[in-house]
Formats: structure tokens, sequence, C-alpha cells
């Protein structure tokens, strides 16, 4: 019996689990933004408030909507997959130069400042980078085999990365991350992902060493209580924001370091958290990052689309990658990154791109329990890269025509519903010629299926008996034709 056929519509399924996850820990992010932002350098903690309520509430209307197949759901992401890629690309390309809506803020260019908001074009690129990679490895899961294979898809990947890794290396890491995680549950060799690894370790330690302030941050997390009144003053009042929150917490709203600490409502606004709700707290909501990033596998490892199950799980690594980031930085594992807290730090941008990644995430359980046809059709590996045991399309017999692109018809389907328009992307001149060589294959095949069985050869030089009149409406064989001729 499928999970379809037991999962009653009463029972929980993950997305519901998962949205109760979510929706708890965008409206605890939305209070601790209010009580954050009263140690504010500028602007009033109410305004504060009403952005990031503002944003979390469009979130979640964009996810309930995009869980439900809204948009499409994780068709539209399939087909605007390339779209998102160029937006991205374009985006952090376009931070870079001297305009006035690209202000250097903190010593970094990141955002692009529009009147109301800002936008963070790195955090488009990260689901961009993931649609594409599993588009890809979906449709010719032979690529993982060697890095040779994989020159296009991780070339992309690399001046995504070194683009972004000039200005904000913390979203570069957390990219980096969700690639390899991608790579891995694409069943990638251990050596080619090791090679892969090494790769990325040798691009950081030279963006590192290059990059001055990027080695005084090394120095402060090596060494955090030595320069605490200049380098270290933000790693070092985080510690005693913690310290003096213990394990319940001085009480809501009554922080004191919030006051200290620079743009406390950011990525440092776990510290402040911690003050005023202690330990119980923060680990309440480690609890549900934890839960949110088990259900986003439980998720992937439900469904058994080769596409989605790469969608779902690079999405899932996005949040996992980035709360874990931010985590390690607040707790001194990690050095400063500037990486925010998903679902929970102030950022417009960050908030409404997280929630709609998580829509996807329902929208690929909700598909997972119906069915439905698959986005990505896959590719047989080239004779050159073939190994034993891949399948092996026949080649064609004689006068045989090989048929490019066959389409499930409607009744063929699992489901009476109609067939998804497209089980594979392609150009104009190549539809056109896959529908012509099918229609020419199915002619042969119907003359074939009504050709009458071939009589057995007859003696040489035997007499040849007169066929017999056909019936109206009948046709004579090409053989009996002959015979009568030659008779």
């Amino acid at each position: 019996m499928t999970s379809a056929a037991t999962t009653g519509p009463g029972s929980v399924r993950p997305r519901h689990l998962l949205l109760l996850a979510t929706v708890a820990l965008t409206v605890i992010g939305a209070l601790a933004v209010l009580s954050a932002a009263d140690g504010a350098s500028s602007g009033s903690p109410f305004t504060f408030f009403a952005k990031a309520a503002g944003f979390g509430a469009l979130g979640l209307i964009l996810m309930a909507y995009l869980g439900r197949g809204g948009f499409g759901g994780v068709e539209l992401a399939y087909r605007a997959s390339t779209v998102l890629l160029i937006l991205g690309f374009a985006g952090v390309i376009f931070v870079l130069l001297p305009t006035p809506i690209t202000p250097t803020i903190n010593g970094a260019k990141r955002w692009i400042q529009l009147p109301g908001m800002t936008i963070q074009p790195s955090e488009i690129l990260k689901p961009a980078l993931v649609l594409h990679l599993a588009m890809v490895l979906a449709r010719e899961p032979w690529r993982v085999r060697s890095l040779r294979l994989m020159q296009g898809p991780l070339l992309i990947c690399g001046v995504a990365l070194a683009i972004v890794a000039k200005e904000d290396l913390g979203s570069a890491l957390v990219t980096s991350g969700v690639v390899l995680i991608v790579l891995f549950a694409a069943a990638m060799p251990g050596r080619v992902l090791g090679s892969i690894v090494g790769i990325m370790a040798a691009g950081a330690t030279m963006l590192t060493l290059i990059a001055p302030e990027r080695l005084e941050r090394l120095a402060v997390f090596l060494h955090p209580f030595e320069d605490r009144f200049g380098a270290g003053f933000q790693i070092t009042h985080g510690f005693l924001a913690i310290g003096s929150g213990g394990v319940t917490g001085r009480g809501i709203g009554t922080g004191l370091e919030k006051h200290i600490i620079p743009e406390p409502q950011t990525d440092f606004i776990l510290p402040v958290i911690m003050e005023e709700i202690g330990l119980i707290g923060a680990t309440l909501i480690i609890a549900l990052y934890v839960a949110i990033v088990l259900l986003g596998l439980r998720i992937a490892r439900g469904t058994k689309d080769p596409y989605e199950r790469l969608v779902a799980t690079g999405l899932t690594a996005i949040i996992m990658c980035q709360a874990a980031l931010n985590l390690w930085v607040v707790f001194g594992i990690a050095p400063l990154t500037g990486v925010p807290l998903p679902l929970i730090s102030a950022g417009g941008t960050s908030q409404v791109i997280l929630l709609s990644v998580i829509g996807l995430l329902l929208d690929i359980d909700r598909r997972s329990q119906q069915p439905t046809v698959s986005l990505v059709v896959p590719v047989p590996a080239p004779r050159a890269v073939r190994r034993e045991g891949d399948p092996v399309p026949p080649d064609p017999q004689p006068g045989e025509l090989r048929v490019l692109d066959q389409r499930p018809a409607a009744d063929e389907l699992p489901s009476a519903q109609p067939a998804t328009p497209g089980t594979q992307r392609m150009g104009g001149a190549r539809l056109g010629r896959a529908l012509r060589v099918h229609r020419a294959g199915k002619a042969v095949a119907d003359d074939q299926a009504n050709a009458q069985p071939k009589a057995t050869a007859p003696a040489a030089h035997a007499p040849q008996p007169r066929s017999a009149a056909p019936a109206p409406g009948q046709r004579r064989s090409i053989q009996e034709n002959s015979h009568m001729v030659m008779a």
C-alpha cells in the first residue's frame, strides 16, 4: 500500500509540522526585532517591527499559496530557474557598481537600496543555483562521475561564488555548503566531492589572506578578548549577553547588552534573545530549526522524483547552513561573517525568499501524495562515459525510425487528470523535428501492424495458384499482385 493510501485526510503530514514550525519562528522573529531594535542606532523599534511583521506576513502568504501549488509551485520554479539564475548574477554584479542605490553599509556593498526596502541579490542567487543544479543533475545524473563532466555546472557555481565572496564571504560560504550538499545528494563519488571541497577551501583561504579586514576578523576569532574595545567589541558583548541571561533570562524587554551591541536586530539578535529569555528560549529556537531541517529532509526522501528530491534537499540546506553559520559565530565557533539568523533577524529580502523556499518544500510534499508527471526526463549517458549497468537505448533496427521524444497520453497517466504540458524543455525547431519523426515512425508502425503475415516460400518452378478475387473494399497485398502479374 502506498503512502498516499495510508495517509488519511485527518493525519498529520510533514508539511503540517513544517508549517507550524515556520510560523512559530516567524512570530518569534518579529517580537525579537521589536525588543532588539530598542537598542538600534537609528530608527524607532516600532518601525523595525512593522517592517519585520509586514515582510513576514507577505512571506507567509506566499508560502501558503506556493505550498498549495499556487503560481505552479515547484513547476514554476523549474520553468523560471534560468531566469532566476540570470537575475541573481545580474544583481550580485550590479551591487559592485558605484551607483546611488548600491551604498556601502558597514564597509560592504551587498544591498540594492530601494524606497522602503533593501534587496540583497545573493539571497536570490542561493535558490537559483539549487534549482539549476537540480535540473542538470536530474536530467544528466552521470555528470557527477568526474570533474571533467561537471565542468559546466561547476563553472557557473564557481563564478557566482567568486562574485559574491568579493563583498560577502559569509553568503559565499553558505552557498558553498548548499552546493556541496546537493552534489552529495546526487550521489557524487567521494573522491570527486573531496576535490571540489579542496578547491573551495583553497579559494576561501586566498580570499581571506588578500583582505585585511578578514584577517582582522580571523585574529578576533582566535583571541576575542584581546581587543574587546575595538575589533572584538561585538563578539565580546555577545558573550556577555549570553552569560547574563543564564538559564531563564532577565525577562522580555529588559536586556541591557542590546543597547551596546551594534545593530542588535541583525546578525547578533540571538544573544539579545538569550539575555532576555535565557538558555531555555534559545533551546526552543534551535529545536525549531532542527525540526525544519529534519522535516525538509523527510520531504526530500518521500518524493520519488529525482529533480524534486534534489530541490528539496538543496532548499533545506539553505536554511540549515545559514542557521548553523550564524549560531557558530554567536557561540565563538566561527569568525564574524555578517550572516543573519534565518526567519528571525531583520531583513526583508531574506525573510520573503526563505518563506517562499519553504512554500516550495510544502508543494513538493503535496505532489508526492498525488500522481504527477516528472518535470525532468533523464538523458542516457553518452557512449564515451557509459558504464556497465547504465541504461542503454537500443540500437535502431533496419528500416526502423527512432522516436526522439514520445510523451505519455492522457489516458496512460496514473490519474484521470490531463498530462502536465511538457516533460522536457526543447526549442521550437527541435520540437518540430521530433514531431515529424514521431509521425513517420507511427505511420511505419501502423503499416507493419496492418500487413498480413507472409506465406511460406513456394517451391522453385512450381505453378502459383491464382488468388481469389478480393472482397468488396479489400485491398490485395503486394505479394498477391506480383504473383498475378507473373501468372
